[in-house]
């Protein structure tokens, strides 16, 4: 029995050591924050950190659009002063009078400017008159707008009168635009008919070759 008694009291006294050996061993953990003491600010590596980055891109991104759209605008304007003045005089009316048709306008005018751009490329003439309809086109609008708008029947008559004459001169610029697409796409079917009939004449050389591409046959006769 005290060979037992002394067995348990040894083992305690080991468990007792090895806790207070393991206590001295930890790092010292800093004391609690007072009750009243205020949280803790995020860095910017953290989540605070990170929306304020994204809000700051997000602006960033924003300035880059208003300066484009303002540069887009002020092209087009330019665009469109160098065609009618007067057409240009009327849209910077508009703009204070009317803020939101004048920017349904411009933007209009601005998707029609970059699309004739592309024709520039390709066809010179074609693209000088396609501006000038379109921008007579503009015109029309804008005439009839003020028509409608208008109380004075002495202004009516004459924007009546303005606007038949723009009509008729803009009617007969989109005939000569149609004259012109009707004569490129005569050629163009005269040139799909040249070549549908000499595939019907070479029919057998056609298919023959066609044959030699799917089957891998070497031709004897080529010169390499």
């Amino acid at each position: 029995m005290k060979t037992r008694k002394r067995l348990a009291l040894g083992a305690m006294t080991l468990l007792v050591c090895a806790g207070m050996l393991t206590a001295q061993e930890r790092p010292p953990q800093p004391p609690p924050p007072p009750p009243d003491a205020p949280a803790p600010v995020m860095g910017m590596g953290g989540q605070m950190g990170r929306m304020a980055q994204g809000k700051g891109k997000m602006n960033d991104a924003r300035q880059r659009g208003a300066l484009l759209n303002e540069k887009s605008e002020q092209e087009t304007l330019a665009w469109i002063e160098e065609a009618d003045a007067e057409l240009a005089a009327d849209l910077a009316k508009l703009k204070t009078e009317s803020p939101q048709r004048y920017r349904i306008t411009i933007r209009r005018m601005n998707m029609t400017r970059r699309k004739l751009d592309r024709l520039r490329e390709r066809d010179q003439e074609r693209f000088a008159l396609q501006k000038k309809i379109h921008i007579m086109e503009a015109k029309t609008r804008m005439l009839g707008t003020r028509y409608r708008k208008s109380d004075d029947d002495a202004e009516k008559e004459r924007l009546q009168a303005d606007l038949k004459k723009i009509l008729t001169e803009l009617f007969d610029l989109r005939e000569q635009d149609r004259g012109r697409e009707v004569q490129r796409l005569e050629k163009e079917l005269a040139r799909l008919r040249q070549s549908l009939e000499k595939r019907r004449k070479n029919k057998e050389r056609i298919i023959e070759r066609r044959l030699a591409e799917l089957t891998g046959m070497t031709d004897d006769l080529r010169w390499d």
